[in-house]
């Protein structure tokens, strides 16, 4: 129950954050080609990033530069 909870809730960041979750994905692909050990190490940095677009905040729509 408690990773339906977890799935559903970055299911709903993701969808309030979709700029974001497209440039998450888009840098991970990027990446692929450079990736020579392990796929599975950088499908779950993809999936860490992905699921924790919720720390982006309300008014952040990009993954940029931390603002200060």
């Amino acid at each position: 129950m408690f990773f339906w909870c977890c799935t559903l809730r970055s299911v709903q960041q993701a969808r309030r954050h979709p700029r974001a979750a497209l440039e998450v994905t888009i840098l991970h692909l990027a990446l692929l080609p450079l990736e020579r050990r392990s796929v599975y190490r950088l499908a779950a940095s993809w999936g860490l990033a992905i699921t924790h677009l919720g720390l982006l905040g309300r008014e952040t729509r990009s993954i940029g530069p931390a603002k200060g």
